[in-house]
């Protein structure tokens, strides 16, 4: 049996049915009463929604040993059949040191995420180079992260991820940092 991943060791973890429904009810209903047009609208001036992600995503990073004092930014991943996503492998650059990223998907079905476990604390190997330079498609070590409606996904910036959704599903996450 595969031992769950550990947040601290491996750079992530994804605590399942962590969020109550009615939570992620509410939370949607935020989030589609807001121009969605945009690609990257502006979450952060969300009085209502910063305080509900502040209720329910502190206390969850507490339970893995880490502490978080605020929300530094929140975005939303659209996707659509009409807006497709493909980010290629990446790290991202915290917006201030002791960050920490999290997911939170609000329809279900979300499995565009796939991340490399551990590489948040090491450079990057020659093998994984190679594969982002070749697509990305066979990326040694790599995992797909797939999430229901509930789940979070909280996960070092640093670690080595991509994002995609090639076939045109629908995907609405919030995906924030705290620091």
């Amino acid at each position: 049996m595969k031992r769950p991943a550990s947040y601290l060791v491996d750079g992530y973890t994804i605590l399942r049915q962590s969020i109550p429904l009615a939570a992620v009810a509410a939370l949607r209903s935020m989030v589609t009463a807001m121009d969605l047009t945009k690609r990257k609208p502006d979450l952060m001036r969300n009085g209502p929604l910063r305080l509900a992600l502040d209720e329910l995503i502190p206390p969850l990073y507490a339970m893995q040993n880490v502490q978080v004092e605020r929300l530094v930014e929140v975005a939303l991943l659209i996707a659509t059949q009409s807006r497709p996503v493909k980010l290629g492998w990446h790290r991202d650059r915290p917006p201030e040191s002791g960050a920490h990223s999290f997911q939170l998907p609000l329809l279900p079905g979300d499995h565009f995420h796939e991340l490399v476990p551990g590489s948040h604390s090491r450079e990057l190997t020659a093998a994984e180079i190679a594969a982002r330079n070749a697509g990305g498609h066979n990326m040694p070590g790599a995992v797909t992260i797939e999430l229901a409606v509930g789940d979070l996904l909280l996960r070092s910036p640093l670690i080595f991820h991509r994002g995609f959704n090639e076939h045109g599903i629908e995907r609405l996450t919030l995906v924030g940092t705290y620091a």
